[in-house]
């Protein structure tokens, strides 16, 4: 559904606002600013796909950085786990003929 475009980057401006979506354990897709990023975690985000948990991560400066550590916690808040941030790749969305096969 993503290309990987070689483009890294260790921090991104956020607006104060991310949306992760976890890719398994260790690989999450960022959506900042309209663009899409992937990061590999340091530690496993076990849980983070679960629709019984999320994810949790404070930003400061306007800008999500490597090192970061986002928390796992369930719906009751109770916390489940951590992981830290990678660098940043930038992904471009396929075209649509592309992303079906």
């Amino acid at each position: 559904k993503y290309e990987r475009t070689g483009e890294r980057s260790n921090c991104l401006p956020s607006g104060g606002q991310a949306d992760f979506t976890a890719i398994g354990d260790s690989l999450l897709l960022v959506r900042s600013n309209g663009r899409y990023y992937l990061t590999e975690t340091s530690g496993s985000c076990a849980r983070a796909d679960d629709p019984f948990y999320h994810m949790e991560l404070t930003i400061r400066g306007g800008q999500i950085c490597e090192n970061q550590i986002v928390k796992i916690v369930d719906s009751s808040g109770f916390f489940a786990g951590s992981c830290s941030l990678g660098e940043f790749e930038r992904v471009t969305k396929k075209p649509k003929e592309a992303a079906a096969q």
